[in-house]
């Protein structure tokens, strides 16, 4: 949660930290909304299976909807990253 905070605040514009801070706000509350349907879904979709294969495969979407979202994650962390690499390079004057 750190580290989003301060990307989402250090793009911020001087003159509007609440602006910052209710988008930062929102966003948090949309990403807790979206994934705790998300979960329910998995859970209620495997009710129909039996109870053993109905665990299962739940754990198993679980599981592959973190890690396809952790990727989505590290990308975006990867591209920000390397923006801000190119950006930083273009502000130092060549010597």
């Amino acid at each position: 949660m750190a580290p989003n905070q301060t990307l989402t605040l250090a793009h911020a514009p001087v003159g509007a930290p609440g602006v910052a801070a209710g988008f930062y706000q929102l966003s948090q509350r949309f990403a807790a909304a979206l994934c705790s349907a998300a979960a329910a879904g998995m859970f209620l979709q495997a009710h129909g299976e039996s109870r053993g294969e109905a665990s299962r495969a739940a754990f198993h979407q679980g599981i592959v909807m973190c890690c396809s979202l952790l990727g989505v994650a590290l990308l975006a962390g990867g591209l920000d990253w390397l923006r801000e690499a190119r950006d930083r390079k273009r502000r130092v004057p060549p010597s």
